[in-house]
Order: structure tokens, then C-alpha cells, then sequence
């Protein structure tokens, strides 16, 4: 199915759920900074509401996007109430999320688990990274433009949620080393040159550009992502190499957020 067409189904199924409570429908993520592979990219969604939802209206945004993600491609969303990006506070609170992550226990916890997680207030520190995409670079599926609805996120916010996923990724690079190499070279390109990249331009900058970094082992990053492969023969001891060469940037971080 065609990406256009998906994204054209969110929307009517979205409006016709939230109605009146809808402000607006946005993406984010590898869409809007070109970096979007078929078989492997998420669907990135904020939606923008004017009051809270009910657990009706959850369960019902819930039973579509359990349906709907994988069937096409993975979706990420995260709803969230006006206010709070008028009162702004990190991390941001949201109303309602869904991502393949949380499918295991929505399907599979009793109901009344997952309504007292439904109804329970949650926050989310990636929020001040992707509604920084949102405003920078984001496209709108429906209501009122990105310039007129959302306010800026402080730099401190973004550099924040930067840290905790360049945290995550130092962690977890055995588990996960294409996506974890190619998210910590957007995180060192951006400190570098104040840019957001997609993970596509991060694999050419591991392999062109001018770093510190083994451009041996970055070429067999790119491939591997290029050829959609979720995993590649890295060995242990040059995964161990890349993570302390990375680990430079956690004083970087140390010395923006002071600024």
C-alpha cells in the first residue's frame, strides 16, 4: 500500500475518532528528513488535541493502530493536549501513546491494566526531540500549521532528550548496532553542527565525512542499513571501539547544557 494512501487513512480515521477534540495531525521522523526506508521506518505522528481523551476514544485510537501498525509499516504516535505545549515542561506529559514497543502488553495484560494505563498521566523525554522535528522540518496531515500551533523547544529540553537517547544507544549498541551507530552519529553531528540529519545522511557522514571514527567499519554500517539489514558481523571488540569513541560526547553534552 502505497504511503500516501496510509497516511490518508490515519487522517480520516483520527478525525473521525477525536472530532471536535482534534487540532491537528503532524509527522515527524525519517518522512520529513528523507532518510524513510520501505521495509524498516516507523510512521512518526503527533497528534494535537484541545481536551483530554475519555477511555472510549483510547481504545478506540488503540484497536486502530494495533490493526494498522506492522500490517503497513511500524507506527509511532504520541497525542498530545494543547496546553501543554503552552506550558511547556520537560519531560512532556501526553495523553495517549502507542508504538510496536507497547504492543506486547496491550494485547496481552488484563483489561483492566492496560484502562488504569490508558487513564494513568505519563511522560515522555523523546517528546523534546521530536517536536523539535515537528517544528524544524515536520509536515502537517490536517489542522492548523506547525508555525501558528507549536512554540519552540528550548535548546536545553533537546539536548536533554539527545542525552538520554546517546545514554541508551552507548547501552544497548550490542543489542542494536545499526540503529545505535547511525542514531549516535546524528547525536555528534548535531553537536557538532548545530543540524538534524536522517539516519541516510549520518551513513554518508560516517563514510565521508571528517571524524574520528573507523570509516572501515562505518561503510559496513551503511551497507548494512542501505541493504534494510537489522544486524551485520560486527565483532564485539570493535563494537566495544565505537562505543569509547563515542563516549567524548557525553562531556560535550555536559558543557551545551551550561551554556
Amino acid at each position: 500500500m502505497e504511503l500516501e494512501l496510509i497516511l490518508d487513512m490515519i487522517k480520516n480515521r483520527v478525525t473521525k475518532v477525536l472530532h471536535k477534540k482534534l487540532e491537528g495531525i503532524y509527522l515527524h521522523g525519517s518522512i520529513v528528513l528523507g532518510g524513510f526506508q520501505k521495509n524498516k521506518s516507523d510512521i512518526d505522528l503527533i497528534i494535537v488535541i484541545n481536551q483530554p481523551l475519555n477511555l472510549h476514544e483510547k481504545h478506540r485510537l488503540l484497536i486502530y493502530f494495533l490493526s494498522l501498525s506492522m500490517a503497513t509499516y511500524p507506527i509511532e504516535v504520541s497525542v498530545l493536549v494543547k496546553s501543554e505545549l503552552e506550558n511547556w515542561k520537560h519531560p512532556s506529559t501526553y495523553d495517549f501513546h502507542y508504538s510496536e514497543y507497547w504492543r506486547d502488553f496491550y494485547e496481552n495484560a488484563p483489561i483492566s491494566n492496560v484502562n488504569t494505563f490508558l487513564m494513568e498521566l505519563h511522560t515522555d523525554p523523546d517528546l523534546a526531540a521530536h517536536l523539535t522535528v515537528v517544528i524544524n522540518s515536520g509536515w502537517c496531515l490536517s489542522g492548523e500549521e506547525i508555525s501558528s500551533l507549536f512554540r519552540p523547544i528550548p535548546k536545553k529540553d533537546y539536548l536533554l532528550s539527545l542525552q538520554g537517547e546517546y545514554i541508551e544507544c552507548i547501552k544497548s549498541i550490542s543489542d542494536n548496532p545499526i540503529y545505535c551507530i547511525l542514531s549516535l552519529l546524528r547525536i555528534e553531528y548535531y553537536l557538532f553542527f548545530d543540524k538534524i540529519i536522517s539516519k541516510q545522511q549520518a551513513a554518508n557522514w560516517g563514510v565521508n565525512g571528517n571524524h574520528t571514527h573507523s570509516k572501515k567499519l562505518l561503510t559496513k554500517v551503511k551497507d548494512a542499513y542501505e541493504n534494510e539489514e537489522r544486524d551485520t558481523d560486527i565483532s564485539r571488540e570493535d563494537l566495544d571501539k565505537i562505543r569509547k569513541n563515542f563516549t567524548f560526547l557525553f562531556a560535550i553534552f555536559e558543557r551545551l547544557k551550561g551554556e
